[in-house]
């Protein structure tokens, strides 16, 4: 029997805990590697979405504060440079742009590009790429009406966007009480 891991171990191991990492998500010992460095099409981007109030921030900010290290083990967590002047924690202002809504400060353009600054550096030196914004699981599209459909277009847009990479979401959770007594705390 294989020694299957789900995509949040395999981050958990190659990020957080390191030594004596050995990839083992699936049946084969190179299937931990990215698809596009085994000669797949796409780089692997692991996207964790959040929800909010479950340690989103404090993630970001080490994987901000350890983008070498990262690099070192083969994981982008990219910068927005070009597009932005200052260091980024979170990726919020890509979420926010592809609901191009009328109050983002990045236009939906710029928000579409970004996937491909981090495909060409991922293709280039071989990497797998990380990125972080709990905003990603509640943003819709722009346009009127009802919640779903709009949903729907976001979600629609983010797939689109992130076409070039075999995605694995990492979504959190947390009880539900915790959850609503985190707010008041």
């Amino acid at each position: 029997m294989p020694n299957w891991k789900t995509p949040a171990e395999v981050f958990r191991q190659k990020i957080l805990e390191p030594d004596g990492y050995e990839p083992t998500l699936g049946p084969t010992k190179d299937r931990g590697a990215s698809s596009a460095r085994k000669g797949g099409l796409h780089p692997r981007l692991y996207l964790h979405a959040g929800l909010h109030k479950t340690g989103t921030t404090a993630l970001q900010a080490f994987a901000a504060n350890h983008r070498e290290t990262f690099r070192e083990r083969s994981l982008l967590y990219p910068d927005l440079t070009p597009l932005t002047q200052e260091p980024v924690v979170a990726y919020h202002a890509f979420a926010h742009g592809l609901s191009d809504t009328q109050k983002n400060r990045l236009p939906l353009a710029y928000a579409k590009a970004m996937p491909h600054l981090w495909l060409g550096e991922a293709l280039k030196e071989d990497l797998e790429v990380f990125v972080s914004s709990e905003a990603l699981c509640r943003q819709l599209t722009a346009e009127q009406g009802p919640w779903h459909p709009r949903r729907e277009g976001y979600l629609a847009r983010l797939a689109v966007t992130l076409s070039n990479f075999e995605v694995i979401p990492i979504l959190v959770f947390r009880r539900p009480d915790d959850f609503v007594r985190s707010f008041y705390q």
